[in-house]
């Protein structure tokens, strides 16, 4: 859960850890001792909500054998320009969702579904669940495939596509695995929340809230036009605007010391001071 910030580890800007909030005995958790391969944590992902975004070069994983039988849900999408894999296994040739050069395909040591359907930048609710004999495969509540061509879980968890050198640029807000298969109402009640967590309204944060940028977090606007109470936050915290307008409504002064990068419009209305201590071009 990506909204968690108590689940990160960082490394300045990026992520060294994303905690596993289930066990809480740490050998589930996602690891990058790299820094040049590490992510970066978003604040308005998909939904609006954070997410963990990957920039093409990125991994994020575990040596968490998840044989069968398993259940997973996933929240994902991918950003459009590297497409290969976003959600793939360390230890065995397994993939859920995304394979180059496209979507709807699920691989699990055979071929579960190999639709290969044209890349797009829409959210994902890629789900499977395996019993070692059947394999189904989800998007939402739509069943893909379900079939014995692939019938592993995943022996290790890799965010970001390290596996083969596959990687992709995309974001993942969400993944929860279980060790069986759920039944159809539990299925069906999981899925039911993340649908109606994630498919949120286009300005997501409400015209009066303060936002307070964390450090290594980013609120990234992705073309959307928002608009804000107060803004404050640490110096390695940034606002990426990538086509969007910010509109600040400052009602006491407060101190932002982190980047504004990207096309768009930093607005500010409201009676008192923000000051921009960061680098920026506004």
């Amino acid at each position: 859960d990506a909204s968690d910030a108590s689940t990160f580890t960082f490394n300045g800007g990026t992520i060294s850890q994303w905690g596993d909030k289930a066990t809480g005995d740490g050998a589930q958790n996602l690891t990058q001792g790299n820094a040049a391969n590490q992510p970066a944590r978003v604040i308005n992902g998909i939904g609006g909500l954070p997410t963990v975004r990957f920039d093409g070069n990125d991994a994020l994983t575990n040596a968490t054998n998840f044989s069968t039988p398993y259940t997973i849900f996933s929240v994902s999408r991918l950003e459009g320009t590297q497409n290969q894999r976003l959600i793939t296994a360390v230890g065995n040739n397994w993939l859920l969702g995304y394979h180059s050069p496209g979507l709807n395909q699920m691989y699990a040591e055979g071929w579960v579904a190999n639709q290969n359907l044209a890349a797009n930048t829409a959210t994902h609710f890629y789900a499977a669940n395996g019993s070692g004999a059947l394999t189904n495969f989800y998007d939402g509540d739509t069943l893909i495939a379900s079939n014995a061509g692939g019938i592993q879980g995943p022996n290790g968890i890799d965010l970001g596509g390290a596996f083969g050198g596959q990687f992709s640029k995309g974001d993942v807000s969400e993944l929860l695995i279980y060790n069986s298969v759920l039944s159809a109402g539990d299925f069906a009640a999981v899925m039911d929340y993340l649908q109606a967590r994630y498919v949120a309204p286009i300005n997501g944060i409400p015209d009066g809230s303060q936002v307070n940028i964390a450090a290594g977090a980013t609120l990234d606007l992705n073309g959307i036009n928002e608009t804000i109470g107060n803004l404050a936050g640490a110096a390695t915290g940034t606002v990426l605007l990538n086509g969007g307008n910010l509109t600040v409504n400052q009602s006491s002064p407060t101190t932002f010391n982190g980047g504004i990068s990207g096309n768009g419009n930093l607005i500010k209305n409201g009676i008192d001071t923000l000051t921009l201590g960061g680098t920026n071009a506004y």
